[in-house]
């Protein structure tokens, strides 16, 4: 049993995806859950899905290995893995962010507070790359988004997904899940 695992069953299920008992065991129910959820049939065969054990090909340039620097190695590891299963290949656009820069970013109405988990290397920005370019492409975020979600659990890592967020979503942001309590 996984507390993130609870958590993302508990996530779908306010979503109306998931129906049955929140247990924290990542079983059938759980994946087809996460498959709807991300607007694929639930019986589908997700593309390089971590389950079916096949890799993307997909690697990182020297550009998200910079932006790695300084990230939390539990976030690092579940990214790196991500990326080996992921049916979208994605570049990390952002990691850690000095005061500076995450001062620029609000400035510019990119984010809403200075109390950034960039700030403390616990975030992570991955943005698809379509085409060899960067997009801010909502499908191909909630593709990733279920890989990461998955991948996470797997590790016993408790991540949020900024897509999940109501007031402010965020497509392309991930971040270690605040400490309960």
């Amino acid at each position: 049993m996984s507390e993130a695992c609870k958590l993302w069953q508990t996530q779908l299920a306010d979503g109306g995806y998931y129906t049955a008992k929140v247990d924290g065991r990542f079983g059938p129910v759980s994946l087809g859950a996460s498959r709807v959820a991300a607007g694929w049939d639930a019986e589908s065969v997700l593309p390089a899905a971590p389950i079916s054990g096949e890799l993307s090909g997909f690697t990182f340039g020297r550009s998200s290995e910079r932006e790695l620097i300084g990230v939390k190695p539990e976030l690092v590891k579940v990214v790196r893995e991500c990326l080996l299963y992921s049916p979208v290949d994605f570049a990390v656009f952002d990691g850690l962010r000095t005061k500076a820069e995450q001062l620029a970013m609000v400035e510019s109405g990119a984010s809403k507070t200075m109390n950034s988990r960039h700030l403390t290397g616990d975030a992570v920005d991955l943005v698809p790359v379509i085409s060899g370019r960067l997009r801010w492409d909502w499908g191909a975020c909630r593709k990733i988004a279920v890989v990461m979600k998955d991948t996470a659990i797997r590790h016993g890592v408790r991540i949020t997904w900024g897509g999940d967020w109501a007031g402010f979503p965020d497509g392309a942001h991930y971040q270690l899940s605040w400490p309960s309590g």
